[in-house]
Formats: structure tokens, sequence, C-alpha cells
């Protein structure tokens, strides 16, 4: 068995670690996993022989885990791994520093579109949304499972928990002997139907196109290709407005679109049975229009409930379209037939960005809205057409309904809750980190004399130790974090050093502040006591240099006093 490594990233990454590297039955049979961690820090699934460590979001700090396999004969434990988590975001920070290969599993594929303008989908490439397919025409939903058939219906209706008739209206008749009539406050029984209404929600059709080659995504892509991004689209891709406000839908043939939808009501129609209630007794001495007791109304006009929203639960994302074969860009947001692995950071998983979210073109990441569901409004007040029934002479008097009468109450009251949710496949999205940054850190001295300054003074001490060079190399994320650690730092007296406004400075951005710590020296806390980052631009197809300077803590000074050790700077993708 070997040692598994220490790892560290941000609470919104996740680590994976392939357990049959470290462990091996010594007769070649198979073993079982299982862990034992801290679930309050975090969980640990595990299929087969990969495990998958994911923290929970709002959990920061150190903490440790132990993997143990088992054979039919034993159980054998790993060495206790110790784990640093630090604060990410939701969109991760590609922290994870196991030392794992970045492939995809074998039959994992990255899934982008195209709109067809640059001409065949390319070799290496195949459509999976053509004519046949169970991809198309259905709508794309960030989901933390690849699921093509993934549900929702065309069309919906809704039912109702009550109608009322209303009571009819009084005229000056009476009944002839020997004949019934309807009551003046008579009420009918109601028959409802309505109509059901599309869910077709505003829509844009591309085609889905599925990589191919081995490894489960290249690192060029061809010139067309169409993808998902949270931010600008990067240099050589060109922003794809024809998508924005538009719900992304996989299609055979692309670029089809529709506007229309989003909000519909539905045709209602009812009948005021003949069955009335209210019948009175017959008798009389003049003449009069009456009606018998068997009549019907319908709806008098075209009715319809109210119109509301049929937009299901969206989160725009930013369309690109690459201009010409160029590699895989960092920041990239693709789609997956199952979870991938190495430099991708999946942004669909249960309670990531994107999860159990329709997707929306748009010029801006993150605009999020709709619902699966709705309901409308109960519908009063109606008036039905005039009595369907036989007239007839009848004596004089009152109590009975003249066959002229119409309701004026009639209302049709509790419908049920309508889910929207157009045809859709579940698709797992991931944020495509780059390799490792290449990052370079120099300090100028190991002991540093810091001297009697003022806050934002540079150390004018003999002994220089400031500033460090930060040099960042071309093939970094699309931003760097950068912290500082002063655990093994040794100093005169009981000074503390304090590391405060850590501050980043190059001729074209001047000064940038980020990060407040405090440090004493030599103590072990002092590894977990930054919790904020600086970030630093991606440079533009150069190595950049950027000089970082720690500045004294305001409005105190720090007191004259020699550091020996190492401070620590850690970089790593954001």
């Amino acid at each position: 068995m070997k040692n598994i490594p220490d790892d560290y990233f941000d609470s919104w990454s996740k680590s994976r670690v392939n357990l049959s590297n470290y462990f091996a039955d010594p007769q070649g049979g198979s073993l079982a996993f299982i862990a034992s961690y801290d679930p309050d820090a975090l969980a640990v699934n595990i299929n087969g022989s990969m495990a998958e460590i994911v923290p929970y979001h709002d959990y920061s700090g150190n903490t440790t885990l132990v993997f143990y396999a088992a054979n039919d004969k034993r159980q054998t434990a790993s060495n206790v791994v110790s784990l640093e988590i630090v604060p990410g975001s939701e969109w991760g920070n590609a922290m994870a520093k196991s030392g794992e290969e970045p492939n995809s599993a074998a039959d994992t594929a990255l899934i982008l579109m195209w709109d067809g303008e640059a001409g065949a989908i390319p070799g290496g490439w195949a459509s999976i949304s053509g004519v046949g397919s169970t991809m198309n025409g259905r709508y794309l939903y960030a989901s933390n499972t690849y699921v093509e058939a993934g549900g929702g219906a065309t069309t919906h209706t809704h039912t109702y928990t009550a109608a009322n008739s209303g009571s009819g209206a009084a005229y000056a008749v009476l009944s002839a002997a020997g004949s019934t009539y309807a009551s003046s406050a008579h009420t009918h029984e109601v028959s409802v139907t309505t109509t059901s209404a599309n869910n077709l929600p505003p829509y844009y059709n591309l085609t889905l196109i599925k990589y191919t080659g081995a490894g489960g995504y290249p690192t060029t892509l061809p010139a067309g290709v169409i993808a998902f991004f949270n931010d600008t689209v990067p240099s050589g891709w060109t922003q794809y407005a024809a998508a924005d406000n538009l719900l992304i839908r996989a299609a055979a043939a692309p670029n089809g679109a529709s506007s229309a939808g989003g909000t519909h009501s539905h045709p209602v129609n009812y009948t005021l049975n003949g069955s009335v209630t209210g019948a009175i007794a017959p008798s009389g001495t003049s003449t009069s229009n009456t009606l018998l007791l068997s009549h019907t109304h319908t709806n008098s006009t075209d009715t319809a409930t109210n119109e509301t929203t049929s937009v299901p639960p969206y989160k725009t994302l930013i369309l690109g379209k690459l201009n010409a074969d160029a590699a895989l860009p960092t920041g990239l947001i693709g789609m997956f037939n199952s979870t991938p692995e190495g430099y991708w950071i999946t942004v669909s998983g249960v309670g990531e960005a994107m999860y159990q979210k329709f997707i929306m073109g748009s010029d801006a990441y993150g605009n999020t809205k709709g619902a699966p569901t709705h309901n409308h409004a109960d519908m009063t007040g109606m008036t039905s057409t005039a009595a369907a029934g036989t007239a007839t002479s009848t004596k004089k008097g009152t109590g009975a309904a003249n066959y002229l009468h119409t309701h004026t109450a009639v209302s049709i009251t509790g419908f049920s809750s309508g889910d929207h949710t157009p045809l859709y496949s579940g698709v797992i999205l991931a944020y495509y980190t780059s390799a490792a940054p290449v990052i370079d850190v120099t300090i100028n001295a190991s002991d540093c004399d810091f001297g009697t300054q003022s806050p934002r003074a540079e150390n004018a001490s003999a002994t220089t130790c400031f500033p460090l060079t930060v040099t960042i190399g071309t093939n970094t994320n699309v931003k760097t974090n950068l912290a500082v650690n002063g655990t093994t730092l040794a100093g005169s007296g009981s000074l503390t050093l304090a590391v405060n406004n850590v501050t980043y400075s190059n001729e074209s951005t001047g000064w940038k502040t980020e990060l407040n710590a405090t440090f004493s020296y030599g103590s072990d806390a002092a590894h977990a006591a930054y919790s904020n980052w600086m970030q630093i631009a991606i440079p533009v197809g150069v190595a950049t240099t950027r000089d970082i300077w720690w500045f004294i803590n305001v409005p105190e000074y720090q007191g004259k006093s020699t550091y020996n050790g190492q401070l620590y700077v850690r970089v790593s993708a954001a």
C-alpha cells in the first residue's frame, strides 16, 4: 500500500482519488472501499475504486479522512489524509492538487453545438440530435445526470374544484295547470371543458455534436463550434447573439427560432345542464311566456382563463462561436454525457451554479427567472346565453323564470397547478480550467527586517525581502488567486508579524488590494487564518510579472524586528 497524498481545494471544487493506485490485494482479488471522515465538512462518494471528495460549500478549514480497503479476509486502513479546504465561488477554483491523471472516463465525451454555417460537421464529431434521435426537439436542461429523454411534455391542461351557475332571473309569470316550470331562483349543474395549451417557450435550435475521439475531449476545437461561457467570450470567439433571450433547444436542423410563447391561456367552455333546482307548482289565471323545467345554457362568448407564464426555470449563459481552429480555452462550459474528470469542474451538480436550470442565451451570465408550474385565476361573474328549451303560453303570475333569462354569476374556481415543463434532455455542464497555472514566486531575501514604517511605505531597511516577484505564465486560468502564510517565521521578542493589505501592482494595473490577514510568527494556526484572496487577471499572450508588497497595519506601526524563515505564497487558479 502506498500513502495517499494530502490535498487542498476550495469549497466549490471536488477532488478525485483512484484508490487502486494506493491499495492492492496480494492475491490479485477485488477490494471494496469505504471512507471515514467528518460528515459536517464533506461527503465522500465511492464508485468502484474511484473516490470523489465533495466539501460542503459553507465549510472551510482543515480536516482529515481515512480510506479502508477490504477483501474477504481483512481490512486495511490508509494513512491519515490531511485536507485543507478554503472558501470558493460557485464556479469553483480548480484548486485540487490531486495526483490523478487529467483524463475523462472512457465513455465520457464533450458535447458542443453547431449551426451549420461553417459547413459539414467536422471530422471527429457526430450529431446526436438528428432526425429520429431522442434529443431532437428537446430543450437543454442542466442536470447532475445525463438523460436524453429527460421528461417534460408538449402540452398541459388543468382541472378545477368547483363550478357554479348562479341563480336565474325572476319574472312576473306563473305556471299553467298541469305543467312544471323553472323557479325564478333556480340553479343548474355545470359541465366544464378546458383546452390544453402547448409547452413551447421561446427557443433557438442548434445541432448538438459529440466528440468521438480518444480522451473525451480534444485539445484543439474546430472552427464553427458553439459553446457556453459565464463571462465575456475569449479572444478568437464571437458572442452568438442570435440565441439571446431564447432557450436553447437541440435540433436536427439548426437556426430555427421562435420568440413566441412564454405566456398562454386556456379556452374554456361550459354548459349549464338541463337538470335544475327550484321547480314550482302549477296554477295561474293569465298568459305569458315561461320556461319548462328542463333547459340548458352555454357560455355566451368565447371564454378563456387569464394569461400567465409558461417559461420554465432558466439561467442565462453566454454563447460563443469559434472563428478559427484554436486550443480549448479556459472558461469554456461544455456539455457531457457523464461526469468528466481532470481539468473539468462540474457546474450542474446538486447545489452548483446551473443545477436544474434550462439554458437561455444572453450577453450576460446569471439572469435567473421562470418556474416549473403555474396557476390560473378563478373565473367569476360570467354571463350565460339565454335558455335553450321549450316556450309555452301560461297564466300570468309570479315565481317562474322566463325562457329568455340568462345567468350572470357563472363561476369556475380552484384550477389545479399546471406543469408547463417542455420536453427536455438533461446534460451535465462542466467548466474547463486548463492545466495547472505556471507561476514562479521569488523572494528577494530570506530575512525580513521591517524597520518602522507607515502603511503603504515600501520597506527601506538594509535587509530587503520585498517585493516578491510573481511571474504568471500564459496558460494559467482566467484569474489567479494569491494568499500568504507565515507559519514557519521566527522573530525576536514577542512581536507579531502583521501581513495586512497585501497588494500587487504593475505598470498597467496600479495598486490592487484584496487580502488582509495577521500571522503570529511560528504559529500553526496561521496556516488557516487567511480566507480572502487576491485575484490577478490572466495575462494576454505573454507571461506577466506582478510585484507583491506587504504593508504595515493601519493605523499602527510595526516595531522593527528581523524575521527569519519562509513566507509562503500560494498561487492557484481561480
